[in-house]
């Protein structure tokens, strides 16, 4: 089954006269989740219940084969920023970054100017 897609959100551009209304999205611990990846994003997750929960950003294998996915627990309410990821070492075969995260945790995905 194809993980889901997280849609992601344009960071506001430098002189922006506005800020950006952003909504965190509910992950999908069944399929997992993507997003797109241009080494511009930024992942914010957040635990909003009761006991630290897991969330994994898989690497991709590099020129120089090496790898180094990014996971971390996540205590109750609190909020951990990932990346940005460069395109390479974490760019996956689908052209997009996979994000495996547990049930409950909610994810915001911005693209920076």
């Amino acid at each position: 089954m194809p993980r889901t897609l997280l849609t992601s959100v344009a960071a506001a551009a430098p002189y922006a006269t506005a800020p950006i209304d952003v909504t965190p999205l509910v992950v999908s611990d069944a399929n997992n989740n993507s997003c797109q990846c241009t080494g511009k994003e930024l992942i914010l997750i957040r635990n909003p219940t009761g006991g630290s929960l897991t969330a994994t950003v898989l690497s991709a294998v590099d020129p120089y084969g090496r790898t180094g996915d990014q996971t971390v627990s996540i205590p109750t309410l609190k909020t951990y920023a990932f990346g940005p990821f460069p395109v390479l070492g974490w760019k996956q075969t689908d052209g997009l970054l996979w994000i495996n995260a547990a049930a409950a945790l909610t994810i915001l995905v911005l693209t920076l100017p």
